[in-house]
C-alpha cells in the first residue's frame, strides 16, 4: 500500500484462505505506509500491521503515535522501520528511533528483534544493521519470539515473528556492537525486505 498508488515501497500481507481474518483500514502516510489485517485469534481478534517508513521523513513521537492507535488494543506491527537504536539491538541510536522508542513505552508497547543485521547495503562504505524489527501490544512477552530467516534475497533479510500458546524463554537481546570488539557482521546469504508470521493454533485452547 503506498500512497500515490506507484509500484514502489509500499507494504503488503499475504494471508492463508482458511485464517479468518478481514483487512481493516490501511495507514496511508508518505512518512507511515502500513497495511493492515484482523485476525480472528480465539479471545480477541489481533491486528496484524506490515509498515514501511521511507528514510527520507523525519517523523516524530506523534506520528508514530497516531499510526499504534489506529491498531487497536491487541497488535503486532512489523517491517522496516528504518530507525535505529540499541534498545532493539542497532549499533547506534538516530533521532527517528529515540521518537519511536518513546512512542513505545508511552503507549506501554513491546519491541522485539532478532538482534542480527536485517538491512545489507551494496555500498560497502556501509554496515548492516537492524531497520527491521517487531512492535506489538496485548500479547504475553513469553508467547512471542523473533529469529532471522535466510530464505529470500534482497537487500533486507526477513524476520520470522511467532506466536504460541506455550510460554517462550527469552534470552537478553544480542548487539551488533560490543565496545571491545567493535562491529562484526553476520554472513548473509540472502536478503529482503518483509517479515513472516506464525500461528500456532493449539486444541483446546482460546488463544493463538
Amino acid at each position: 500500500m503506498h500512497p500515490n498508488g506507484k509500484a514502489h515501497g509500499g507494504s503488503a500481507i499475504l494471508i492463508k484462505s482458511t485464517i479468518k481474518h478481514y483487512q481493516s483500514q490501511p495507514h496511508c502516510k508518505d512518512y507511515i505506509q502500513a497495511t493492515n489485517v484482523v485476525v480472528s485469534a480465539g479471545v480477541s481478534d489481533i491486528t496484524i500491521s506490515s509498515l514501511y517508513c521511507p528514510p527520507r521523513h523525519t517523523i516524530k513521537e506523534q506520528h508514530f503515535n497516531d499510526y499504534f492507535k489506529t491498531l487497536g488494543k491487541r497488535f503486532i506491527a512489523a517491517g522496516d522501520y528504518n530507525a535505529k537504536h540499541t534498545f532493539w539491538g542497532s549499533r547506534l541510536t538516530l533521532p527517528r528511533g529515540r521518537e519511536l522508542l518513546k512512542s513505545a513505552q508511552s503507549g506501554h508497547m513491546n519491541i522485539i528483534s532478532t538482534g542480527q543485521p536485517t538491512y545489507w547495503p551494496t555500498d560497502k562504505d556501509k554496515i548492516p544493521d537492524i531497520v527491521d524489527f517487531c512492535i506489538f501490544k496485548g500479547i504475553a512477552n513469553t508467547n512471542i519470539s523473533c529469529s532471522s530467516c535466510w530464505d529470500l534475497s534482497s537487500d533486507h533479510s526477513p524476520i520470522l515473528v511467532e506466536i504460541t500458546a506455550e510460554i517462550k524463554l527469552l534470552g537478553d537481546v544480542p548487539y551488533i556492537i560490543n565496545v571491545l570488539t567493535g562491529p562484526y557482521f553476520v554472513p548473509s546469504p540472502t536478503r529482503h525486505s518483509a517479515y513472516l508470521l506464525l500461528f500456532k493454533q493449539r486444541r483446546h485452547c482460546g488463544c493463538c
